[in-house]
């Protein structure tokens, strides 16, 4: 866990200005911590950094007559709910801010030497890139029916661009939490960070509670306090956040929960709310360019080093078969489109069948078009050999006949 509620994310502005964004706890308006620029220049800090120190209040009054309060200093890994305590502490006259005063930390790394972590890449290129090489396996016992389907149907490289798919009702986000739950066991050196988009406080609450080390994130919603560029900063520097930590070397896991509520904000920011618009957005390129950035880094760079660790990025996606008549009239969700503009990039995928749900086989895989592109690179042969000769004895052209005839075997 890196602490990004406790400490925010470092974003760097135009002119080069620098500030520290802090989320929300379940979705509000985010906070800024400001950041001088001798701090900034001295820890070299950049998009994505997570940095540990002291903050203190800045008042702004709003006339000559407000008395000024002394000023209140804070760790910035104490809980983000400290900060409704601060309202109470100032006249209701009076604004305020916040200001970093002092760094102790940036991204785990002791402030004596934060000079000597690694530089931020900007962009990785292909070279870079290396077929993914460790495999994250999700059951964690022999009682872990969901968590043994997926490694069955669709084994998870670490570097993967992955994506549930499957309409609403048939659990999505349950199957993403087995994802979660799976990692979380069998590969605790992995750096998991969950990214919440239109879910609910109690939805984001539970998710607390069960998986209390991993960084849940939950991104607010466009509303009229939000406008879409703030609702959009919160993924982006998730995404940042996540490449800074691979720059150590290590492997990370960004889920996002849904990556149907990003592609709507991406929509939303360019007012493309209807079919024509959306297959015309400069959103379907960057939606492809959010999770373009996954990859496994473990090998050697063309000019020696390594390239660090691996990202990898899997998200939920709605999707279900479209109506003739909407599309030939152009008039479907444009979110259901969203599938088609990033299977290309999708090298691992698991669907989910609403025929299997309502006969209530879950978790509802439909194994015959889940698919792992890179099984063979991370699954041992042993292992793979037993797969695949279970794979040959499966009734693959029938969902409900391969899920209970595989249930039985296994």
């Amino acid at each position: 866990m890196i602490g990004i509620l406790q400490h925010g994310i470092v974003q760097r502005l135009d002119r080069d200005q620098v500030r520290i964004l802090r989320p929300g706890k379940n979705g509000g308006q985010p906070a800024f911590i400001e950041v001088p620029d001798d701090l900034a220049n001295e820890f070299r800090l950049a998009n994505g950094d997570i940095v540990a120190g002291h903050i203190e209040t800045i008042e702004y009054l709003d006339s000559e007559e407000d008395n000024p309060e002394d000023d209140l200093h804070l760790q910035l890994d104490e809980p983000a709910a400290r900060r409704s305590d601060l309202s109470r502490m100032f006249d209701n006259g009076a604004h305020f801010g916040y200001r970093l005063c002092s760094v102790s930390s940036v991204n785990g790394v002791a402030a004596a030497d934060a000079d000597d972590r690694p530089y931020p890449v900007t962009k990785r290129n292909a070279s870079e890139r290396t077929r993914p090489d460790r495999w994250l396996r999700l059951a964690t016992g022999s009682d872990d029916w969901q968590g043994k389907l997926i490694d069955f149907a669709a084994p998870l490289g670490a570097g993967v661009t992955g994506a549930i798919t499957g309409p609403h009702g048939v659990g999505l986000s349950s199957l993403m939490a087995t994802v979660l739950k799976g990692i979380q066991v069998n590969s605790p050196d992995c750096i998991v960070l969950l990214l919440a988009m239109q879910c609910r406080a109690e939805e984001v609450t539970a998710l607390r509670r069960r998986f209390p080390n991993i960084d849940i994130v939950v991104a607010p919603p466009v509303s009229q306090d939000i406008t879409p560029t703030t609702a959009l900063m919160i993924p982006n520097l998730m995404l940042q956040a996540a490449l800074r930590q691979t720059e150590f070397g290590r492997d990370v896991v960004l889920a996002i929960d849904s990556l149907t509520a990003l592609w709507g904000a991406l929509l939303e920011a360019e007012d493309a709310t209807a079919q024509f618009e959306a297959d015309h957005s400069g959103a379907r390129r960057s939606i492809r360019d959010y999770i373009g950035h996954a990859g496994c880094f473990h090998g050697e760079s063309p000019l020696g080093g390594g390239c660090g660790g691996s990202l990898t990025i899997i998200g939920t996606v709605w999707d279900q078969p479209l109506d003739a008549d909407a599309e030939e009239d152009r008039e479907t969700h444009p979110h259901l489109r969203l599938i088609e503009h990033i299977v290309p990039d999708l090298s691992w995928r698991v669907v989910l069948d609403p025929d299997l749900a309502r006969r209530r086989l879950y978790p509802a895989i439909d194994i015959s078009r889940s698919r792992s592109n890179n099984d063979r690179d991370v699954v041992p042969a042993d292992v793979l050999e037993s797969i695949e000769t279970l794979r040959a004895a499966i009734p693959r052209a029938d969902p409900a006949a391969a899920w209970l005839a595989l249930e039985s075997m296994v």
